[in-house]
């Protein structure tokens, strides 16, 4: 297959395994808005939207602050494939910024028990097809930006997200 036929795979492999993904609802979109300006931009950037949307509108996703950083649980598992999408939609710079959040945000914390527990939290709601999916994206990245994976354990990344969640 080609890099297009592949982005392209990649891409339906991706809408099947979150179209059945629940919107976390407007009151769960970030951790806490009323005690931390970073959550209040993030619930500001999210409310009211859909993944797919997001991901089809090629607008410039939320980044840095604002961004999944500060999304509740749910709202993390379900924006993250707007992320996924938005980096597999050219080599512009939008698409490289969104696929860089995503790939950070699948990068599991090496940090103290309290931050690692926290990321394992938002990690262990995705389901098998959603975990494949998300295997996928990093296999489809690595094999066309193994660069992007110099300060990135690739290896481990992919092995967290191959296990079964849990």
């Amino acid at each position: 297959m080609s890099s297009s036929e592949d982005r392209e795979a990649l891409r339906r492999q991706i809408n099947e395994a979150f179209a059945g993904a629940a919107s976390p609802g407007d009151g769960r979109i970030a951790e806490d808005p009323r005690c931390c300006p970073e959550c209040a931009h993030a619930d500001e950037a999210f409310r009211g939207r859909d993944w797919r949307q997001m991901a089809l509108s090629g607008e410039r996703l939320p980044g840095n602050y604002g961004g999944l950083s500060f999304l509740s649980e749910e709202a993390w598992r379900y924006f993250l494939p707007t992320y996924l999408l938005a980096g597999l939609r050219d080599d512009s710079e939008n698409a490289l910024n969104a696929a860089d959040n995503a790939l950070f945000h699948l990068t599991p914390s090496d940090a103290p028990d309290r931050l690692r527990d926290w990321y394992h939290r938002r990690a262990s709601g995705f389901n098998a097809e959603q975990r494949a999916a998300l295997v996928a994206f990093l296999d489809y990245w690595y094999a066309e930006h193994p660069d992007w994976f110099l300060c990135l354990d690739f290896q481990g990344t992919r092995d967290y997200w191959s296990r079964p969640a849990g």
